[in-house]
């Protein structure tokens, strides 16, 4: 029989999807609504847009959550 211990015991981290719809200024849609982990924050989510907007250029873009900008995590 074994024992485990604290040691042994591989510490796991849940992380949760949000269903996000990422849109232009107008409210245009970029895509699809599509599911980002919730540790997902500004750098992961240009990455993200400026690969549906085909931009050669990787542009800087702001992110907005019911008006208040997105300087952390989707968590």
């Amino acid at each position: 029989m074994e024992v485990e211990t604290e040691t042994m015991v591989e510490k796991r981290e849940i992380i949760n999807n949000v269903m996000c719809l990422l849109t232009d200024l107008d409210g245009t849609p970029l895509g699809s609504p599509m599911y980002l982990p919730q540790n997902a924050g500004p750098q992961h989510l240009n990455q993200i847009v400026n690969k549906l907007q085909n931009n050669e250029e990787k542009l800087p873009y702001a992110f907005y959550i019911s008006d208040e900008e997105l300087i952390a995590p989707l968590e």
